[in-house]
Parts: C-alpha cells; structure tokens; sequence
C-alpha cells in the first residue's frame, strides 16, 4: 500500500479533512467540492510520517493533526510524536515535547480533539525503560503544549467537551479497557467493563 487514510472529521459539508500516509510524506487532505485535495507536506530528512487523527473547531480554519514521525537515531531507528496545526491557511509542526524511549518502539499521538482554539487534548502512550506504558495527554493552552502523565496504561482515544470534561479511552497496563474523565478537580479513572 502506498498510501492510507486513517481519520477524518469535518465542520461542514463542504470542509472535511482526512489524514493518514503516503509513502513519501504524510497526508492531510481536504475536501473540496465532494473530492479530495492532496496537501503535500514537506519531508524533513526521517523515515516516515504518519498522522494518525485529525479534528477541526467549528466556525474556524483551525485543524489539528497528529501522529509519529519515525527516523534513523545513531544505528536505531526512534519515533518521535508528531502534531501539524493548520491556521491562517498555513501548516506549521508544533513542538511537542517528545520523550523518545530507548527502544524506539511507539512514540505516537493516537489522537487529538478540540473543543475551541485554545483547548485541544492529545493522548499517547509512553514506554520508558520498563517496558510499562504510561498514559500521557497533552493540552494545548493557546500558546504551548502542556504535557501531564496521569499512570499506567494507553490511551487511544479522546473527547474535549470543554476544559473541564474531556473523555479518554484505552487500555490499563494489564490489559483491560480503560475510561479517564477530566473534571474540574482532575483526571479520573471510570470504571469500565
């Protein structure tokens, strides 16, 4: 397969964009008129992009992919998470504050939601040496990325309400599924079954 689409959203009918992979870049691509439009990305010299999900804010040209961008480190090959915001009709990469591990085995953003332009969530896992995965997410607060690691597990998935209800899904470092809510006072595991 040379290319992939892997997510898609859309704030209305006629704007929808989807993303996923090319074998020569990653692939934001945008509907126009009921057809999709390429939007070629630079590549930078690594192995590979792949952007995993993407969201929109409604009412603005505001759209938020995110992903891995994999490349050669000494003999290894590392992931590095990878975040490409579109605004103004430009897509910038934004620092993401990447925590490589040794092994260089999953260092993606598995997804990405926004409930307005100065709230957006990320979440991804992390394994550090001990091979256990640690849940991170990222929030965007207007100007910089603000990462907070909440304990064992992955987290696949995410839903920004607002600031003060955001829903996270994965899996527990056992295995088991895994529901975390944000409320006012915090992050919360939710019992799942």
């Amino acid at each position: 397969m040379n290319n992939v689409l892997l997510a898609v959203t859309a704030n209305s009918p006629a704007d929808a964009w989807a993303v996923g992979w090319h074998q020569d870049a990653s692939i934001p691509q945008r509907t126009r008129r009921r057809s999709l439009v390429y939007e070629p990305r630079s590549r930078c010299g690594f192995c590979g992009h792949i952007l995993n999900r993407v969201t929109g804010i409604k009412g603005t040209d505001d759209v938020w992919a995110v992903g891995t961008v994999t490349g050669l480190k000494g003999q290894l090959c590392r992931s590095w998470t990878l975040i490409e915001h579109k605004h103004n009709g430009v897509w910038v990469r934004e620092a993401s504050g990447n925590l490589y591990n040794l092994q260089g085995t999953d260092n993606a953003l598995n997804a990405v939601s926004a409930s307005n332009a100065k709230d957006v969530w990320a979440v991804r896992c992390v394994y550090p040496v001990s091979r256990v995965p640690r849940m991170l997410i990222l929030h965007w607060k207007g100007s910089y990325w603000e990462p907070s690691s909440i304990g064992q597990g992955c987290l696949h998935a995410v839903k920004a309400l607002s600031s003060e209800d955001v829903w996270a899904v994965g899996e527990s470092a056992n295995g088991a599924s895994l529901v975390v809510h944000r409320t006012a006072t915090g992050w919360h595991v939710i019992p799942s079954p």
